[in-house]
């Protein structure tokens, strides 16, 4: 709720805090942060960009804009496929790749439109958890899956 704390694992210390009051985040609420092999970290808050967050440097917010509203509510943020995945609590999900962003919703097939969850795995599978179902985006050819999963009945998946 008060944005995004580095702390230093051996002194126990604060090394550096990025928030929206500093003018560094666009929204204080951090629903997940994706760590990079680089040492970055993409940020699921409040937004209508990618932001990523570089330790030592600044925040970068992307170009390429999400779709949706203003006050897209970031739930999950991963990297695979050469995209930066965002899932958002109500308009699917975006993939940015460079500067195009695409969106896949439940209109193309997606279990729903809240994603609380993204995994991407080597051979291009972009699996997503949602309230009570799963869905499966194929990132080489575009087809979309749904699936509902009776043993979550009220979970969060």
């Amino acid at each position: 709720m008060n944005g995004v704390s580095i702390i230093d694992a051996v002194t126990g210390r604060l090394k550096e805090y990025y928030s929206m009051n500093q003018g560094r985040l666009p929204f204080n609420n951090t629903n997940k942060l994706f760590l990079t092999p680089s040492g970055s970290s993409w940020v699921a808050t409040q937004s209508i960009t990618f932001d990523r967050i570089i330790p030592g440097s600044d925040v970068i917010s992307s170009s390429a804009e999400m779709g949706g509203s203003r006050r897209n509510k970031l739930l999950s943020v991963s990297e695979g496929g050469g995209y930066v995945w965002a899932g958002t609590e109500g308009y699917g999900l975006f993939g940015m790749s460079g500067d195009t962003v695409i969106n896949i919703t439940s209109s193309n097939g997606l279990f729903n439109d809240k994603v609380n969850s993204i995994l991407v795995d080597a051979s291009g599978i972009v699996g997503l958890g949602h309230d009570r179902g799963l869905s499966m985006y194929n990132l080489s050819s575009g087809s979309v899956r749904g699936l509902s999963t009776d043993f979550a009945r009220s979970g969060q998946c």
